[in-house]
């Protein structure tokens, strides 16, 4: 079975998939699947989703969910910046925007502004952030 089976948007998956097979071909019996199999499974699964994946790949379900909700929450604690600076294109088209801002604890504070609206968004972020 070869890449061209899926097409150049799938050949990530493809080779990983290809991986997998010599792996578990040359896997010991009770050996778990290496963490970096897991860590391309996971990636997989954010471009074809992981349905797609786990057919694929011939893996469980919930353990790749499981292993992508984990990665998703490290990403979330490593620090994203917890303010980001927007550009003021879509309010030059004449349209308004809608700005969300978040809590550590999920406390969360939704904002949308009509284009005429003027909004000072650093004591905006202040207010919030230390309420």
């Amino acid at each position: 079975m070869g890449t061209e089976r899926f097409g150049g948007e799938m050949a990530g998956l493809e080779r990983l998939r290809a991986g997998m097979e010599d792996w578990r071909a040359r896997k010991r019996r009770g050996e778990r699947i290496p963490a970096v199999i897991w860590r391309s499974a996971v990636e997989e699964s954010k471009r074809h989703g992981t349905s797609c994946v786990c057919r694929i790949l011939k893996l469980g379900y919930a353990d790749l969910k499981r292993r992508a909700a984990a990665v998703e929450q490290a990403g979330r604690l490593e620090g994203r910046p917890a303010f980001k600076e927007l550009s003021d294109a879509p309010l030059r088209m004449g349209m308004g925007c809608v700005v969300e801002l978040a809590k550590p604890n999920g406390v969360r504070l939704r904002v949308s502004v009509p284009v005429q609206a003027g909004v000072d968004w650093s004591q905006l972020k202040a207010a919030f952030l230390e309420a």
